[in-house]
C-alpha cells in the first residue's frame, strides 16, 4: 500500500537530495545542523527507528518551510505512524494537534511526494531499449547525483509506481496525473517551475532538428477557456500514444501553455 512510507519519510529524503543537488559536499549531518536536530535523533527519524519530541518537531517543521498544506500533511504521518507503533512518549503532541477532517486525495498526494521532473523521467527511461537498473547510469542519462537518483528510486519503490521484476526495474502502471484539472498545489507549481527552465535549457543547448518549440499570440472568447483546456488534453494524449507505439529510445518532454498576456485592472 501507498500509505506503508509515511509523508514526512519521503519529504525528508527528498529535501535532503534536493541539497545535496545544490552542493556536492552536504551531508546528514549539515542538514541536521540546518533544521536543528541532533543528527543521530535525525538519521533514526528518518529511518523510522525512532521518534522526535514534540518541540523537536515544530523546530523541524518550521525550519522546512514548508507549505500550510505540506505541513499538516507531515504532521498527520508523523501522528499516524506513532499510533501505528503504539508508541506513548508523545501522547502530549498528539493531543495537541487537530484531528484531519478529509483524507488528502490521493493524486495530490503523489505530487506533494513527487514535485522533481526528474521521478517522471525515471519512470519513462525503464521502457528505453538500453535501460540500466543502476542508479549512476540513471544519474548520467537525465543530468542528476547519484544520490538523487538512488532517493528517488527507492521513492519510487515504495510508493509501488517502480518494482524489481527478475533484476530490472519496471514501471508499474500508467501516467501520472491529478484527478482534478482545477486544482493545484505548491508541489505541482514547483514541477511546472522546473520544467519550464528545462524548455529554456533546450532552447539554448539542443539542436532544433531534436526539439520543437512553438508559439502562437491570440484574442480570445474567455469563455471558451474550459473547451480549450478539453482540447489540449485530448491532443496530448493522442499525441502521447503516437510516439509511445514505436522504438522507445529517448525520454522527452511536451508541455502546452495557454495563459493571459493582458494584465487585469484592479476593481
Amino acid at each position: 500500500m501507498i500509505t506503508e512510507t509515511p509523508f514526512y519519510k519521503l519529504y525528508l529524503e527528498q529535501e535532503l537530495a534536493r541539497r545535496c543537488e545544490k552542493n556536492a559536499n552536504y551531508s546528514l549531518r549539515a542538514f541536521a545542523k540546518a533544521v536543528g536536530v541532533d543528527a543521530g535523533n535525525l538519521s533514526r527519524f528518518m529511518a523510522g527507528k525512532a521518534f522526535l519530541s514534540g518541540r523537536a518537531i515544530e523546530r523541524l517543521m518550521g525550519s522546512l518551510n514548508l507549505a500550510p498544506e505540506e505541513k499538516t500533511l507531515f504532521t498527520e504521518s508523523f501522528i499516524d505512524e506513532q499510533k501505528r507503533r503504539k508508541l506513548d512518549g508523545e501522547r502530549s503532541y498528539v493531543n495537541r494537534v487537530t484531528p484531519r477532517s478529509t483524507s488528502p486525495n490521493l493524486e495530490i498526494e503523489l505530487f506533494r511526494i513527487i514535485s522533481d521532473w526528474y521521478h517522471c523521467a525515471i519512470l519513462e527511461l525503464t521502457f528505453t531499449k538500453n535501460f540500466k537498473s543502476d542508479a549512476r547510469w540513471i544519474a548520467k542519462q537525465i543530468g542528476i547525483t547519484p544520490l538523487e537518483a538512488k532517493l528517488a528510486v527507492d521513492r519510487l519503490i515504495k510508493l509501488e509506481l517502480l518494482e524489481q521484476k527478475n533484476g530490472r526495474l519496471q514501471k508499474t502502471k500508467g501516467h501520472i496525473t491529478t484527478k482534478d484539472k482545477h486544482l493545484t498545489t505548491p508541489a505541482l507549481k514547483k514541477l511546472q517551475r522546473q520544467l519550464l527552465e528545462k524548455a529554456i535549457f533546450s532552447l539554448e543547448n539542443v539542436p532544433i532538428e531534436e526539439r520543437n518549440q512553438s508559439a502562437m499570440t491570440m484574442a480570445i472568447d474567455p469563455k471558451k477557456l474550459p473547451l480549450a483546456k478539453r482540447m489540449i488534453e485530448e491532443f496530448t494524449n493522442t499525441l502521447c500514444q503516437v510516439l509511445e507505439s514505436g522504438e522507445r529510445k529517448q525520454v522527452y518532454q511536451f508541455s502546452a501553455s495557454l495563459y493571459p498576456l493582458q494584465m487585469k485592472e484592479k476593481s
